[in-house]
């Protein structure tokens, strides 16, 4: 099986995480071996993000977005996650950002309508 490691700064996830997103989704899709993301992992100012192989299917279904995470309270915490675990959203990583915890998201593309870029976790 193969694998890939992609790496972001952390500042490129504050200017514009959207545009973040739409660039590991890139990674994951315009490769002569489709790819989707299983792992991350923080270390000072990166982000390093773990591709695997998979089948062209798997890596077209699936996008990701990048959000802040504010709930700091265990009850609003379980909230938070159920929420979008009723929404279709699946936690791939959690990572601390600018004095606050960010999460990256993967979500099914096919409720991608729904999903509007400025109020994306607000």
């Amino acid at each position: 099986m193969k694998h890939k490691i992609v790496t972001i700064l952390q500042d490129d996830i504050i200017i514009d995480h959207l545009r973040q997103a739409h660039l590991l989704l890139d990674a994951c899709i315009k490769r002569s071996v489709p790819m989707t993301v299983t792992g991350m992992l923080q270390n000072a100012d990166k982000l390093y993000f773990m591709l695997t192989e998979t089948n062209i299917t798997s890596a077209l279904k699936y996008k990701y977005v990048f959000a802040p995470f504010p709930p700091k309270q265990h009850d609003e915490i379980l909230a938070e996650l159920g929420s979008r675990f009723f929404y279709g959203f699946s936690i791939i990583g959690t990572f601390y950002l600018t004095a606050e915890n960010w999460v990256l998201y993967r979500y099914d593309s096919s409720i991608d309508e729904d999903i509007q870029p400025d109020d994306t976790f607000s």
